[in-house]
């Protein structure tokens, strides 16, 4: 125990070290701290994240390919590397490598804590965090085809008084759901257009 906090000191006071153990603690679950991939993470940007640390990934000796991340329900994969032989790769990174590197194990495994229900809750970690970031839905997702295509018309006509669109192509009532859906698409295409 004696030891454990002079170590636990020494590392407040050299963070490039205490950086690396982070790292090693989240991708082997080390130590109480155990990642799981965030379950919204598509792969477009799983493809992203990977393509900006992939020399990182591949100077450790790990597997760059996100979507093998994914697959593993018991968290990180780490090619079964041991932690020590982790903690020793890592010295290779520049600080600038193992802040990109922790950054990437950071928002791989962030996002709403339940899926199944949005996070109204403007007091949320999540929310604020989107909030300090200056997120804006609109400009990073629109309703498609296939996500109107699982609404029923009352949850279309929703959207449509919800977005504002109601002033434009009315609440919907009366209208086939195919004929709602063409025209909900063409008008958030047109307003994303417009931004």
């Amino acid at each position: 125990m004696h030891k454990s906090v002079a170590v636990q000191k020494a590392l407040l006071d050299n963070p490039r070290i205490s950086r690396e153990v982070a790292i090693v603690q989240m991708l082997c679950g080390h130590y109480g701290i155990k990642l799981v991939v965030h379950k919204s993470l598509w792969q477009e940007i799983a493809i992203e994240l990977a393509e900006k640390v992939e020399p990182l990934y591949n100077k450790l000796g790990l597997s760059s390919d996100v979507m093998e991340y994914i697959c593993r329900p018991h968290g990180l994969y780490c090619n079964g590397l041991e932690s020590i032989n982790i903690y020793e790769a890592l010295k290779c990174l520049t600080d600038q490598e193992l802040e990109a590197f922790h950054l990437n194990l950071t928002v791989l495994c962030f996002g709403q804590y339940s899926l199944d229900k949005l996070d109204t809750d403007p007091n949320s970690l999540f929310n604020r965090v989107a909030q300090d970031l200056g997120v804006d839905m609109r400009a990073h997702w629109k309703p498609d085809e296939t996500f109107l295509k699982r609404r029923n018309v009352q949850q279309i006509s929703d959207i449509l008084i919800e977005s504002g669109l109601d002033k434009i192509i009315g609440n919907g009532k009366g209208n086939k759901k195919s004929t709602l859906i063409e025209a909900v698409i063409k008008q958030f295409t047109r307003l994303q257009e417009k931004d």
